[in-house]
């Protein structure tokens, strides 16, 4: 484990064999996202993109509405494409994330110890980025998914750790094939560059320019290679903006403002605490001004949205229409990056304090790695004063005792235990470290990487239920499973097996509009689920279609509806009869109808399982 002997300042570079042992550390922990933080396949954006991919490969797209043309949305789709026809896709797709993880964990570690000159800090850093945090309107710091934004950020961070290398042209290509990857990550991670490079160098317009046209080769493709209607840029027809009220507004207002405020006074006072400290703050100064703008955006349209007494004050947020497909909001992932980095070197400084303050901080990293950001907070202003004497250290006690009664209130005892045992395992290795000829900051930091990244987390909630039974309200971790393969519910599955055996290539599925990888299982094209509204972002043209099969399945179609299908609008597909099955048929062709709740009467049954019933549409409706 490394000491405080290999923390330099800034600029300064240790014997390549102490830079070798964290580096490695970094490594171990970017493999260590796949048991920590799981990972996924066939679940959120993965349930179009695969199908696509697929496609893609086969050189043909299925009778499938959202595929009547071949999507251009990136290079990722038509590269791993590509790849498929060596591969087979799941494991090409694990692979994928894999080397995403590793590359993102050691680029990571070595943009901390750039900016912020210490070991134990990086480690932290990488720490805190080991799994998926929220941040704001959907934007994440990562995804347990191999997704066009999961490859693109390590080109992302690369760029960044050039830009401070003041490598501009260099930093332009990686941010060029950052875009190429997945264009948002590709624009905010560009217009941050250029905000810092206003900001910090002296002839910043030479520097714009060669940062600029390094990366617009590769920014373009995308662009060039737009085929059909692609996204509304000046105007659309009114389906559209219903859908995206409907669908997709919630990635681009919100209405947790005092988060938004309190995320830009944070940054504001990390990155002055930072400059205190002689470290580099520049990026995340540059994420404050543009998030700061992303944020006003959001907050203006619904002020302007009241003002107009639209039907939806949110609706003022989809003009103009090109604004919106850029989804201003997503900065705000960056910024949660580059606030985690930042704070891992808060932090750093109270490892390397005192006993009290290493085992404070270690207790600090594990709430916040669990994205328990009011305790976290509570316990890192703890051990940034805790190394005060008199009645700062009364301040200190209030405020651990304050961060531990409010999670115990919120009932969350699984996170009271891991915070006890990062407390208690610090203390301890802190003690032992010196027996090793390490200082006893680097047995706190041990603590630390155990817990986060060897120990399994699923120990915290199966103790509290054991000794307590208190069953968790959420897991301990974002999601601990490693999902290599499609799986879901048993009626998923056996519908999927079905299809799979015995519908036609073509043969359109009416299914739950919930079942968002039923397109993978099966292999088959569905009549539409709720997820496929994404792709209105990029397809207008797909908005009315959308609208209309949603509707037909009794989909809920109230405002900000959210990422997910709306629980309370499970029951009402359920409830579907006969008549209803065959009109969405008669509406948007379609071939079989899929039912869990029992037998539908007047239908053609052609299958009976255990979880499911599968209606032949085309044989009509008995008595209709």
């Amino acid at each position: 484990m490394m000491n405080d002997a290999i923390d330099t300042a800034p600029g300064t570079h240790p014997a390549a064999a102490a830079r070798l042992a964290p580096l490695l550390f970094a490594f171990f922990l970017g493999i260590s996202r796949i048991w920590v933080g799981g990972y996924r396949f066939g679940e959120a954006d993965n349930a179009w993109q695969v199908p696509a991919v697929r496609a893609m490969a086969a050189g043909e797209f299925a009778a499938d509405y959202i595929y009547s043309q071949p999507l251009s949305l990136s290079l990722f789709f038509p590269l791993v494409a590509a790849l498929s026809r060596l591969f087979d896709l799941s494991a090409l797709y694990f692979a994928g994330y894999a080397a995403a993880s590793v590359a993102s964990a050691a680029l990571i570690y070595r943009f901390a110890f750039k900016t912020l000159g210490s070991a134990s800090a990086a480690i932290l850093a990488v720490v805190l980025l080991l799994t998926k945090k929220d941040i704001i309107a959907g934007a994440t710091t990562w995804d347990p998914l191999f997704l066009p934004r999961t490859a693109a950020m390590p080109f992302m961070i690369l760029s960044w750790l050039m830009l401070i290398e003041k490598k501009f042209i260099g930093a332009g290509l990686m941010v060029g094939l950052a875009s190429a990857l997945h264009p948002l990550t590709g624009v905010y991670s560009g217009v941050i560059s250029v905000i810092y490079l206003v900001m910090t160098q002296p002839g910043w317009w030479r520097d714009v320019v060669l940062f600029s046209l390094a990366a617009l080769p590769f920014a373009a493709i995308v662009v060039l290679t737009e085929s059909g209607p692609g996204p509304a840029l000046v105007g659309a027809d009114p389906a559209w903006y219903r859908a995206m009220l409907v669908r997709n507004i919630h990635h681009l207002v919100s209405d947790r403002f005092l988060v938004m405020a309190g995320l830009l006074l944070y940054g504001l006072w990390v990155s002055v605490r930072l400059r205190d400290l002689g470290r580099t703050q520049g990026l995340l100064q540059a994420a404050i001004v543009g998030s700061a703008v992303a944020f006003m955006y959001a907050g203006g349209a619904l002020v302007v949205g009241g003002l107009l007494e639209l039907e939806n004050p949110a609706l003022a947020a989809l003009y103009p229409p090109a604004l919106t497909v850029l989804q201003p909001l997503r900065i705000s992932g960056l910024l949660g990056i580059l606030l985690l980095v930042a704070t891992a070197g808060i932090l750093a400084e109270a490892f390397n304090s005192t006993r009290l303050g290493a085992i404070l901080a270690a207790a600090t990293v594990m709430a916040l790695f669990h994205g328990q950001w009011v305790a976290g907070g509570m316990l890192a202003a703890a051990a940034m004063i805790s190394r005060q004497a008199g009645v700062w250290r009364g301040v200190a006690g209030g405020l651990i005792a304050l961060a531990a009664a409010g999670t115990a209130a919120l009932g969350d005892l699984s996170l009271l235990l891991l915070l006890a045992a990062a407390a208690l395992l610090a203390a301890a290795l802190w003690h032992l470290a010196p027996l090793i000829g390490a200082k006893g900051a680097s047995g706190a930091l041990a603590a630390v990487v155990i817990l986060a990244g060897v120990v399994p987390a699923s120990w915290a909630p199966w103790l509290a239920d054991s000794l307590f039974g208190v069953e968790p309200e959420a897991a301990a971790r974002y999601e601990t499973a490693v999902k290599i393969d499609i799986t879901g519910e048993a009626a998923f599955e056996e519908a999927a097996r079905w299809a799979a055996a015995h519908a036609a290539a073509d043969d359109v599925i009416i299914i739950p509009p919930w079942w968002e990888g039923f397109r993978i299982a099966s292999g088959r094209p569905v009549y539409g689920t709720w997820k496929d509204g994404t792709l209105v972002f990029f397809r207008h043209d797909l908005a009315g279609a959308w609208l209309g099969r949603m509707a037909l399945l009794a989909a809920p179609l109230a405002p900000a509806g959210g990422s997910r299908y709306p629980d309370w609008g499970v029951d009402t597909y359920r409830a579907l009869r006969a008549a209803d099955f065959m009109d969405a048929a008669r509406r948007f062709p379609a071939r079989y109808a899929v039912s869990e709740r029992g037998s539908v009467e007047n239908l053609h049954e052609v299958y009976r399982g255990d979880y499911v019933y599968i209606y032949d549409l085309s044989q009509g409706g008995v008595g209709l």
